[in-house]
């Protein structure tokens, strides 16, 4: 069994306990992948029992483990010695054909017997993303339709155009640009082969609903004249060619951590800052998303669930919550892996009345899948990425089985600001890191 990093753990701590046969446990031998621990002699002895075992045994590990020396010969021996079932969780973790883990998650797969994958994304809200997915499943089927490469397979499915770029010095690059997909009816039915889409609802799934609202903040001055400078500062670069509409995008991160009143050190930290951990160049003197934030949480009731985009961001929430006496823990990139099952053990068993964290701080990238988080009710979007799949992914962490109150998400929102515009295009079912056009920044910024 495969999941991502973390998730893994879930497994046979806790679902594994409480979806199968109890009178079946005893015989069973489980095993969840530790790489610090691969080449210790007690970790190697518990390996060495779990593959003698002559029942049935689980493996569970994180999709970075099969990339590991000791990882990837571990899991070939586990699929040798007999029928296997090889399952793999959020598999949208392989989706890109090139990258090592889905390489080697493919090859893996033609060892085992039965090969499954799970996802709570549909097909829809990123296409291209299945040919990967299906690829593991059955490693010729895409052949079998006249597609013989990820190449072909875009090209079959997506119009392109080439986008033109002239560098400085007179350098000229060019790269293909998606304009729109096509042929999903097909695709569709491809996926309607291999699977079987389960809606809460049609699973017979009561679940209380789902209540959205926005707090809306005003800039402090300081930040507005940042604010303004940078988005400038993009219009001019954006406008003279000299970055295409993806980059931009990646770009655009900067406009979003004025907002929530820092930038990194260097001009321009591309793509998200979520591993980076140099104190910020600049810092804003006051922050009103955490003073927005800080009001919300005073009014919480149960539990609270803080999505933050930045590290940075996380750290100021944790410090903000430190200093008002608010117990929470905390969940992100910088949260070692050993800490993480307790603190989510934490959060969802210790009462407040005792003591117990009532806020889970946590960047969606680390937490946003396969975790169960209905101690909470109250869910705040401290910021938003472009990512459709972590929004709707980091929604259902609350909203799962066991949850018996309406669940209430609240974005804090800066007026005029960039986030306005993220957020509607998340609210209308838009990933902005696939599909957001040239035109369209312009229109942002």
């Amino acid at each position: 069994m495969f999941a991502p990093p973390g998730v893994h753990l879930n497994w046979p701590l806790e679902e594994l306990p409480k979806h199968f046969p109890k009178r079946l446990l005893p015989r069973t031998r489980t095993l969840a992948w530790d790489g610090r621990r691969a080449r210790q002699v007690g970790f190697k002895r518990e390996l060495e029992g779990l593959l003698s075992h002559s029942g049935l045994s689980w493996l569970f590990m994180n999709y970075e483990a099969v990339t590991t020396e000791p990882g990837a010969r571990a899991l070939a021996r586990f699929l040798k010695r007999g029928p296997a079932l090889m399952a793999l969780d959020e598999s949208g973790a392989i989706k890109t054909p090139g990258a090592a883990r889905s390489k080697r998650i493919r090859a893996y797969g033609r060892l085992a017997a039965m090969r499954r994958i799970m996802d709570g994304t549909p097909i829809s809200n990123a296409p291209l993303d299945i040919y990967n997915q299906v690829a593991f499943l059955s490693p010729d089927f895409w052949r079998g339709r006249g597609v013989d490469s990820f190449f072909a397979f875009k090209q079959h499915f997506a119009e392109w155009e080439t986008e033109v770029i002239r560098l400085p010095g007179g350098k000229v690059h060019e790269f293909p640009r998606l304009v729109k997909y096509k042929n999903m009816d097909e695709l569709h039915e491809v996926f309607d082969t291999f699977g079987e889409r389960v809606t809460k609802e049609s699973a017979g799934i009561d679940l209380p609903p789902k209540l959205y609202q926005k707090y809306h903040v005003e800039l402090s001055e300081e930040q507005r004249k940042v604010y303004e400078r940078v988005r400038s500062q993009l219009l001019v670069e954006l406008n003279s060619g000299l970055v295409d509409a993806s980059s931009a995008l990646l770009k655009m991160v900067r406009l979003q951590q004025v907002v929530s009143g820092f930038l990194p050190p260097r001009a321009f930290m591309g793509g998200d800052d979520e591993q980076f951990s140099e104190p910020p160049s600049w810092r804003a003197a006051r922050n009103p998303k955490l003073e927005a934030l800080s009001e919300i949480v005073s009014k919480v009731a149960r539990k609270a669930i803080v999505w933050a985009r930045f590290r940075c961001e996380v750290d100021d929430v944790c410090a903000m919550l430190t200093r008002e006496g608010v117990p929470h823990v905390r969940y992100d990139g910088s949260t070692p892996k050993s800490e993480r099952p307790e603190n989510i053990r934490r959060f969802q068993n210790e009462p407040v009345a005792a003591g117990g964290p009532r806020v889970f701080v946590a960047n969606p990238a680390a937490a946003g899948t396969g975790l169960t988080l209905h101690a909470a009710d109250t869910v705040v979007y401290y910021s938003n990425s472009f990512k459709l799949t972590e929004r709707l992914q980091s929604e259902d962490r609350a909203h799962r089985i066991g949850q018996s109150l309406p669940v209430t998400y609240i974005d804090i929102v800066a007026l005029d600001t960039v986030d306005e515009k993220v957020l509607d295009a998340l609210r209308r079912k838009r990933d902005l890191a696939a599909t957001v056009t040239r035109d369209e920044l312009r229109s942002w910024l």
